[in-house]
């Protein structure tokens, strides 16, 4: 029998919580997976030197570790709804499907994206090979020797990641704080959280992007499956555009300095513009769409009154001593309040905790590569 005091609505503290423990679910299941894979080498490391940089490229390795660390995801998903009490199906937006207008047109707005953000990657790769940065890359030449090996790493690195990770970031996340702030806000928000928690330097410029986008669609949409089919269209595209030979994929315009410099950005936000616009057209929703609300407030300077909860889901119950002693409406405001603010203070902390955790890893895995390049 289905649990009616199950909440159907997520509020701020949830996300914050949702993305700290996500992190940390994350982070503890890679070391963990990482140093069992160690020990049972442990001869072969200790009589190579380059052993352990071997057994990192292993293809199997790099399976198993992508493989638990997904899960280990959706483990920490279970478990927050199970203790947090919250309606798995209602809060994040999986029972409702997108139109399939917008189904159809999201492989190609994925593509859209990517191509869209090329010029500001170029100035990005182009700024990291200045500094002696070179992002660390997975092998995954060995997965394609036969049809099994492709549909593998196609599961590894497009469908695992674009579950999981889409119930996290658009499902706690978002949604959280979708609640309590308009969703502009909220979409840049976990859009943040969703870029620094790759905590790779050379992708956090196009994890941003696309997380903006998943934002938007999910929002619009109102289904979390739009944001899962988006999020792996874009991991499957990119995953062909390192296999196709770079001798078809080659963009002559892409080797001006001052194009990439001063259009990367342009081109960046002009493509997000044009696929939020694409999305409320096949949502059949262009004036009433967020983007368009969001322009027409800002030019009205209109203050966002659409918060369907606050940082309490419900209003809660008076104190359990309010039996004996019972409060007065004033008393009773001010407890609310009260328990509102702690309820900020909170997520706040959290919020930031959680990021800090994940600019300090972006910083090590930045330096800690220029670093080493610099000792070769």
């Amino acid at each position: 029998m289905k649990d009616q005091n199950l909440r159907k609505k997520l509020n701020p503290v949830d996300s914050s919580i949702g993305y700290l423990g996500g992190i940390l679910a994350l982070t503890v299941a890679t070391y963990i997976i990482t140093i069992i894979i160690l020990l049972v080498y442990l001869d072969a490391a200790l009589t190579d030197s380059g052993a352990v940089d071997k057994l990192m490229e292993d293809p199997v390795s790099f399976a198993i570790i992508t493989l638990v660390s997904q899960l280990a995801l959706f483990g920490f998903v279970l478990i927050f709804t199970k203790l947090r009490k919250i309606d798995f199906f209602e809060a994040y937006q999986i029972k409702k499907a997108p139109k399939i207008s917008v189904i159809a047109i999201i492989p190609f707005l994925a593509l859209f994206l990517i191509l869209s953000d090329l010029p500001m990657l170029s100035a990005l790769d182009d700024i990291f090979r200045r500094i002696n940065y070179r992002p660390s890359e997975a092998n995954i030449a060995a997965f394609l020797n036969n049809p099994w090996g492709f549909l593998l790493i196609v599961i590894l690195v497009c469908a695992l990641p674009a579950l999981f990770e889409e119930l996290i970031f658009r499902g706690i996340v978002l949604q959280g704080l979708a609640s309590r702030y308009r969703p502009t806000v909220a979409i840049l928000l976990s859009a943040l959280a969703f870029s620094l928690t790759h905590m790779s330097p050379a992708q956090t410029a196009h994890q941003f992007v696309i997380g903006v986008a998943l934002g938007y669609i999910v929002l619009a949409t109102k289904s979390i499956w739009s944001g899962v089919l988006l999020h792996f269209c874009n991991n499957l595209w990119a995953l062909l555009m390192e296999i196709i030979p770079a001798k078809y994929l080659t963009f002559p315009w892409l080797d001006n300095m001052a194009f990439i410099y001063i259009g990367g950005i342009f081109f960046a936000i002009l493509g997000l513009i044009a696929f939020c616009l694409a999305v409320d057209f096949a949502n059949k929703n262009v004036s009433e769409g967020i983007l368009a609300q969001s322009i027409k407030r800002f030019v009205k300077r209109e203050k966002y009154t659409g918060y369907s909860i606050n940082y309490d889901v419900v209003l809660p119950p008076p104190p359990t001593f309010a039996a004996l002693m019972p409060m007065t409406e004033e008393d009773y405001n001010n407890y609310l309040i009260a328990k509102q603010k702690r309820g900020k203070r909170l997520f706040i902390g959290l919020f930031v905790t959680a990021v800090a955790i994940c600019l300090a890893s972006w910083f090590l895995s930045l330096f800690s590569v220029i670093v080493e390049s610099w000792m070769m």
